[in-house]
């Protein structure tokens, strides 16, 4: 009962002022003000009537668990499923172990994955080198519906012909947020010894990275909205954030209000991702004595990299190509082989120039 009301308490406060009118009606004498109180218990029941109605027929999206910050005490690497089947639902499926019912369906991918214990992709690399190189970012660079050998890190790990330590540390459905808890945990001490230098830290960044710090709703598609503090996970702040946090079951104000936040926000969730890059990069400077190169992909809000670009950060940006058929996963979005390829090419001849 007690988890129940955590996740819908917003219909408990509605359902609690309606009785706050409905008692109102009932010591109130003069007729307009208790046909008033009446009206609105009506329709704040309405209302209810309508949450308790659309939860059953809206698919509502789990919020992302924290990524696990701690050392690990091994680096067993264990196996995962990641398959995608477009059919009348256009599902996804993640750490499948029973057979999945193709029959019918178009299969967009169906791939097993190398994960440590943390979550994070293994790259084939070795690992005794005293030079690494540490990826950040998303899913993109995560290498979301691909094999072990077609994502970013292979392909630059294999540049160098896998004898450098190369650490893929992105994580899907994240952004900058993620990247810096990494960076501030001691979770890179498991891949590293006392006498490696990490020469590069690359964060790979996308549009959504900017909203996507902010997200909280059951109905959004990603949830990285925790800085790590003192050892603590506690939520970043923002506008009008206790509203979304109450709310963040409700089908009507995800539909109805929640873009109109997301819009009066905007210009502070770019600042808030403007200083958060700038941390990064401190972070990696002060911490790791090493530095930051960010990788910006197509169509990031042009206003915001006007902005990015009068800073000192090492950028690159990614050309617009990469958002063609040739080089994504059909039927998905996220970038194939071919593109991790044509990036990793890019980012060598940037560290070699």
């Amino acid at each position: 009962m007690i988890n129940h009301f955590l996740k819908y308490e917003f219909v408990y406060i509605v359902f609690f002022i309606s009785l706050i009118f409905l008692y109102s009606s009932f010591i109130i004498k003069k007729t307009i003000l208790k046909s008033a109180c009446l009206i609105i218990f009506a329709i704040l029941v309405s209302i209810i009537a309508t949450e308790i109605i659309l939860s059953f027929n809206m698919n509502q999206i789990s919020s992302l668990p924290p990524v696990k910050y701690s050392k690990l005490t091994d680096l067993n690497i264990g196996k995962i499923r990641q398959v995608n089947i477009l059919d009348v639902n256009d599902k996804m499926f993640f750490n499948v172990k029973q057979p999945v019912n193709k029959t019918g369906a178009d299969v967009v991918f169906d791939v097993v994955l190398s994960v440590y214990a943390n979550g994070f992709r293994y790259t084939k690399n070795n690992v005794d080198s005293d030079e690494a190189y540490v990826f950040l970012g998303c899913s993109n660079t995560f290498g979301h519906g691909l094999p072990d050998d077609e994502t970013l890190p292979y392909y630059f790990s294999q540049f160098y012909n896998f004898n450098k330590n190369v650490i893929n540390c992105a994580q899907g459905g994240r952004s900058i947020n993620t990247a810096i808890n990494v960076l501030q945990s001691n979770v890179l001490d498991s891949f590293t010894t006392k006498d490696t230098k990490i020469k590069y830290f690359i964060y790979s960044m996308l549009d959504s990275h900017i909203n996507r710090n902010f997200k909280i709703g059951s109905y959004e598609s990603a949830n990285d909205n925790f800085i790590l503090q003192n050892r603590q996970l506690k939520r970043v702040p923002q506008p009008f954030g206790i509203f979304k946090i109450i709310f963040s079951k409700s089908f009507i104000f995800n539909k109805v209000f929640l873009n109109k936040i997301e819009e009066h926000n905007s210009i502070y969730y770019q600042d808030y991702m403007l200083k958060s890059l700038n941390k990064l990069n401190d972070i990696v400077e002060t911490k790791y004595k090493s530095k930051l190169i960010i990788m910006i992909w197509p169509k990031v809000n042009q206003n915001f990299v006007g902005r990015l670009k009068k800073t000192k950060l090492n950028l690159i940006l990614l050309p617009e190509s990469l958002c063609s058929n040739e080089y994504i996963i059909l039927n998905d979005g996220h970038p194939n082989a071919q593109a991790n390829k044509k990036i990793a090419d890019i980012l060598i001849k940037y560290i070699n120039r």
